[in-house]
């Protein structure tokens, strides 16, 4: 049997206590950092649950929990099972939603929609890699329903393998004219490797010796070595001084697991990757997967500029998940008389898009606020929006401090604003910089008041305390303060309705 082991990397200390890693003058190699903070136990657990190692904070009761599907089309095709083309056509579905939820004993809150960004399902929402609650636990334990989705064409929603088979067959049949709609069938998926995610979010892959890629050209993963944030003083990111490290987890790996006599597919780059190995086999890099809705169709829309739904470069994706998005709104309207949309990254257009299908179906008066976590760009026009939508409805922007000031964002923030000092339009507004202090330029009525945080990485819902005071769920602690301030409640409470023992029948046993 095999044991997984979350471990702290031990090692040499350097001389700021705050560094997560540090180099070593003499030869140039990137030191093991610092393990726990001074006085804290070494860590060795296990990443399975255990009586010693809870992932939630406190126990939590549930009224209902469970999963369903939203939306979705049949599709006829003759590659259902293949590239062969069969005799007769089948029907597969395509384009729809896995939603799991969790409703609480009590409530007041409407329900919380939250949708994750590229290369991540639901499951970045659910629990951090190290084994603490996330973002939709933590919100559900507050006693607000949450609604957790993988994105339509993605994860537990599945995606279109039809497309790929009839992509096969026309490449591989003898007519060279096909070739050209074979390839378009067959769409480059994105697939970010940990070195890829790792320059995006958490630092950079240099030569510690200097601090910069090793080159000739990019760097190379087989002579640079990945580095945090503010791991010493050669760190190309001026924006932070040493010390100010990602708060994430970098010590939770786990052994490769490879299975006994393996055969390997495709090709395979030799040579070794450049240490520490430690940082490629974080718990982390196991959420991520394939962006798989570049199966789908993309489509237009009349009002958007450009026409063809395509932000991000995520035309199935923006296409499906926000239709399905606005319905899973509109029924939870309809019961509990709205919703909010959360969202974070490549999410982000999906939030904005689901907002004008809202509209269009008459129903934007369900839309109880939209939050988005440092979503990738999308303005008002590429939704087809306009600023007058948001009149009633809370709109939040947050990041964190390895992430650029979004223009996309900021200029949809200034334009409600403006559109308030009008005297136009009520609900609040606001553009949350984790690192910078409450600034009533990014905000309407006030700004908010909250910490300053600084070490706030892209993947914040799955960040820990790694020193600077904060991890995942103060963040989400900010989001829920800022809401349980600007968005309203319901009307009434909602109660669970059902004893202990109550069954599907009616009758309690």
């Amino acid at each position: 049997m095999t044991t997984i082991q979350l471990n702290w990397r031990k090692g040499t200390q350097c001389c700021l206590a705050a560094v997560l890693a540090c180099t070593s003058a003499s030869t140039g190699v990137l030191a093991h950092g610092p393990g726990p903070k001074p006085g804290a136990p070494p860590k060795n657990e296990s990443i399975y649950p255990s009586p010693s190692h809870r992932y939630l904070k406190e126990s939590i009761s549930v009224c209902d929990q469970g999963s369903f599907f939203v939306g979705g089309k049949l599709k006829k095709t003759y590659y259902q099972r293949s590239s062969t083309r069969s005799a007769t056509p089948s029907a597969v579905m395509i384009g729809q939603m896995y939603v799991q939820f969790q409703i609480p004993m009590k409530f007041d809150d409407y329900p919380v929609i939250f949708v994750s960004g590229g290369a991540h399902t639901g499951a970045s929402l659910e629990s951090t890699p190290s084994g603490r609650e996330g973002w939709a636990h933590y919100t559900f334990r507050k006693n607000i329903p949450t609604f957790v989705v993988d994105q339509s064409g993605r994860g537990r929603s599945g995606f279109d393998v039809s497309a790929i088979h009839e992509g096969v067959a026309k490449l591989t049949d003898a007519d060279p004219s096909n070739d050209a709609e074979g390839r378009s069938l067959i769409p480059n998926f994105l697939w970010l490797g940990t070195a890829d995610w790792w320059q995006g979010t958490f630092g950079h892959l240099v030569n510690p010796a200097t601090g910069l890629p090793t080159g000739p050209g990019p760097a190379n993963i087989l002579v640079d070595q990945l580095v945090p944030h503010g791991w010493s003083a050669k760190d190309p990111d001026t924006s932070h001084g040493p010390g100010v490290t990602p708060q994430f987890d970098f010590h939770s790996t786990s052994p490769e697991l490879v299975p006994e006599g393996l055969i390997p597919k495709g090709e395979q780059v030799a040579g070794n990757i450049a240490g520490p190995q430690e940082y490629y086999l974080l718990n982390y890099w196991r959420q991520l997967v394939p962006n798989t809705e570049q199966t789908l169709p993309g489509g237009t829309c009349a009002t958007c500029v450009p026409t063809t739904i395509s932000a991000g470069g995520f035309a199935g994706g923006h296409t499906w998940t926000p239709v399905n998005v606005a319905e899973l709104v509109e029924q939870l309207g309809k019961i509990y008389g709205g919703a909010v949309i959360a969202t974070h990254s490549q999410g982000g257009p999906i939030g904005h898009h689901a907002v004008r299908i809202l509209k269009q179906h008459g129903a934007l008066k369900y839309l109880k606020g939209l939050v988005t976590v440092e979503g990738t760009g999308v303005t008002l026009a590429n939704a087809g929006l306009a600023v007058e939508d948001f009149d009633d409805i809370p709109y939040l922007v947050v990041k964190g401090d390895y992430t650029a000031t979004s223009t996309q964002s900021q200029g949809i923030v200034d334009a409600i604003i403006s559109r308030r000092k009008a005297g136009q339009g009520k609900a609040a507004v606001e553009y949350i910089k984790l690192d910078e202090a409450p600034s009533i330029a990014n905000a309407w009525p006030a700004a908010f008041k909250r910490p300053v945080m600084l070490g706030i990485t892209h993947m914040m819902m799955d960040g820990s305390d790694e020193g600077g005071g904060y991890d995942a769920n103060d963040i989400m602690q900010v989001i829920l303060n800022w809401s349980g301030k600007h968005i309203s409640k319901m009307k009434k409470k909602q109660m669970c309705d059902r004893g202990p023992h109550d069954d599907h029948d009616g009758h309690d046993h």
